[in-house]
């Protein structure tokens, strides 16, 4: 018994390791993929920029009319796959069943890639009816080329699921980068050569959308490459496996010979025995027929008390290991890398090509439904907003034009978003890991945090942006143009901000549909914004319904959140204090602008460099200020900066200095 127990304690231990690498192995995963997604984004987000100061807002315009449309129909055909092939691989995986987790991918490629064909000629050849969906013609080349990439990315997505249920993130990260990078240096390449030939603005966006085309055959090489080396070390596994088979069949027969001598030499005991003291009754021959296998050179079996021959004749009525779906011979070859008969570690019954379909297609299609919600909002804009203008503006190419003007303000929102929604990567497992302990007030505690800092950025980010539009748009865009819109649309990243932490709490927390319905709310509200203040206040009136819609999702949230966490959200952290942080900001904006570009006027500074100083000056300065300001004022603490541990060590040096310790009653938890 005691070495028994030695064993067992020893393999739990073992076990803990591993659970301890693993869980290692998955936290830097999460944090590459990260990484790779902030920078996607990022070069996503200001690659629309050379656009627009190349070919002007008419091209810019029919880009950000046909993008999203790419976007919504690549996520409505692959959104949920990636995410279905690495539960499915996971689990071949964990059972050694590498040829399995192949079969899953060629199953995968096989569904996505007769999908993506069937989408790729609906928008190629039904470009020209999209086009008029729309109510602009001049998107339709644009439409045709954008669909080819619909070729390539069904199989980019299946490649980054298999390596994600193997937790392997570095290829998804890598092919992520890759496809970003070249789609923007073919946009920006394809860009120059149109423009120096004289190609008018349809030409020009088309080249642009192409850029889709080339990142995605360019993230598609890099997992091919990928898949290479992981197919030349899988058959590096399978031959290990089959001398590890043949090795076994080896000792197989050496201890069935073994056994076979055993048993002449017991029944010739037996034989002399039987003579000596008669013949046995039926009861001890019965007893002797199972104990004469019981030697000890038969290790594996003889806790089940029977013969091999009769374990193989009794396998099919032996419910512990019929359940295991696995032959005896199969069995012998697991078992003694386990140690233990776990159903966790034995690969699931064998499925045709077809289950196979059906299973992973259920799996993937809910996945889908709740990734296209987003880009769905941004859909909206693409189908109401080109023929409200056009009828306004009573021209295809004005209405275009216009368009493009209202999404200026659009990439700086987004990048908005996405370095202040990046703290969600932290939040959701600390508030599922509370959850999980049932710690209710440092579940409240983090959800207050994580919704008053992102509130307080997204707060002085919307007010920064309104403050210095003009400058701003001069420096990205050439003109100031469309300034008042900008002003408008950037309060978009105050509510968009909030939506995607609050969203990511509510997850956390485990209430996942309400940010769902929160988006619903959203399109519907922004469709009927556009209808009815467009015709009002134009471009100005669209960006109005923007930021409606965004509160309303954002609000929806935040009332669910609180009925889930308990938050509690106080005027004064979140309206008094913040707003002595923007009016300062907003007087020191207003005076540098108000003396600084008569000054550049006078020494006769180019406009567009005196408003790039100016903008830059405005972002550094006003954000300095509004953080000191928050600081001061104590809407902020240090309790709520230890939540992101790296900032704190990082600030800690400066904040002793500018504002002293301060203890804070809130609840620690297990951190």
């Amino acid at each position: 018994m005691g070495d028994t127990d030695a064993g067992h304690q020893g393999h739990k231990e073992e076990l803990q390791r591993n659970v301890g690498k693993q869980g290692a192995k998955l936290l830097r995963g999460a944090a590459l993929l990260g990484a790779a997604a902030i920078i996607s984004k990022l070069l996503g987000t200001l690659q629309k920029i050379p656009l627009q100061n190349v070919a002007g807002d008419t091209a810019f315009g029919i880009y950000n009319a046909v993008y999203p449309l790419y976007i919504l129909i690549l996520f409505a055909a692959t959104a949920g796959f990636p995410v279905a092939v690495s539960k499915f691989v996971a689990e071949r995986a964990i059972g050694g069943d590498h040829q399995g987790a192949r079969r899953i991918v060629h199953v995968s490629i096989a569904i996505l890639m007769g999908t993506g064909f069937v989408v790729f000629v609906l928008l190629y050849f039904g470009a020209s009816e999209i086009a008029s969906w729309i109510g602009i013609s001049q998107t339709e080349r644009a439409i045709r080329s954008v669909s080819f990439a619909l070729l390539l990315s069904p199989m980019l997505a299946v490649l980054r699921g298999y390596f994600q249920g193997y937790q392997n993130m570095v290829p998804t990260a890598v092919s992520q980068v890759i496809e970003q990078l070249i789609r923007v240096i073919t946009m920006v390449a394809l860009l120059l050569y149109m423009a120096a030939l004289a190609y008018d603005e349809e030409w020009i966006a088309a080249g642009a959308t192409f850029g889709s085309v080339t990142g995605a055959a360019a993230g598609l090489l890099v997992m091919y490459v990928y898949w290479r080396k992981a197919m030349r070390r899988e058959r590096g596994w399978d031959r290990e496996q089959e001398q590890e088979r043949d090795r076994d069949r080896d000792r197989d027969q050496d201890q069935d010979r073994v056994h076979g001598e055993n048993e002449e030499e017991w029944r010739q005991s037996e034989d002399i025995e039987g003579q000596r003291q008669g013949v046995m009754s039926e009861g001890d021959g019965l007893l002797l027929k199972e104990r004469k296998w019981q030697g000890p050179d038969d290790s594996r079996r003889k806790e089940d008390g029977l013969h091999p021959e009769e374990w193989n004749s009794q396998w099919a009525n032996d419910g512990k290991r019929k359940e295991d779906g696995l032959h005896p011979e199969k069995w012998n070859r697991l078992w003694p890398y386990d140690g233990k008969r776990k159903e966790s570690v034995m690969p699931p019954k064998e499925l045709s090509s077809w289950e196979w379909a059906k299973r992973i297609t259920a799996y993937a299609i809910p996945v889908c439904l709740g990734a296209i919600v987003v880009p769905l909002l941004t859909l909206v804009d693409t189908f109401t907003m080109p023929r409200l203008l056009e009828a306004a503006q009573g021209s295809e190419g004005e209405a275009m034009r216009q368009f493009g003007l209202y999404n200026r303000g659009l990439p700086l929102v987004q990048l908005v978003v996405m370095i202040a929604s990046s703290m969600s990567a932290v939040l959701v497992p600390a508030l599922a890991e509370a959850k999980a302990r049932r710690q209710d007030d440092l579940i409240r505690f983090r959800a207050e945090i994580a919704i008053r800092l992102s509130w307080l950025i997204g707060l002085g980010a919307s007010f920064g942006l309104a403050f210095a539009a003009v400058p701003i748009n001069v420096m990205l865009y050439k003109s100031d143009e469309a300034s008042w819109t900008m002003a408008v649309l950037a309060f978009t990243a105050l509510f968009s901000t909030l939506n995607a932490v609050s969203a990511s709490v509510l997850q956390g927390a485990g209430a996942i549909r309400t940010p769902v319905k929160a988006l619903l709310v959203a399109i519907v509200l922004k469709a009927l914004g556009n209808v009815v203040l467009m015709p009002r206040w134009g471009i100005d009136g669209a960006a109005l319904s923007a930021v409606i819609a965004y509160a309303a999702a954002a609000g929806l949230n935040l009332v669910q959140l609180r009925r889930c966490t308990g938050a509690r959200f106080a005027l004064r952290p979140y309206a008094v204090s913040p707003a002595l942080g923007v009016g300062l900001m907003g007087g020191c904006l207003a005076a540098l602008q108000l003396l600084a570009m008569p000054a550049a006027a006078a020494w006769h500074v180019p406009e567009r460099l005196s408003a790039s100083a100016i903008a830059l000056v405005c972002v550094v300065g006003g954000g300095a200020v509004y953080a000191l300001a928050l600081l001061r004022s104590g809407s902020i603490s240090r309790e709520e900066l230890r939540l992101m541990l790296e900032l704190d060590r990082k600030l800690a040096p400066v904040l002793a200095k500018l504002w002293p310790e301060k203890a804070s009653a809130a609840p620690r938890g297990h951190d």
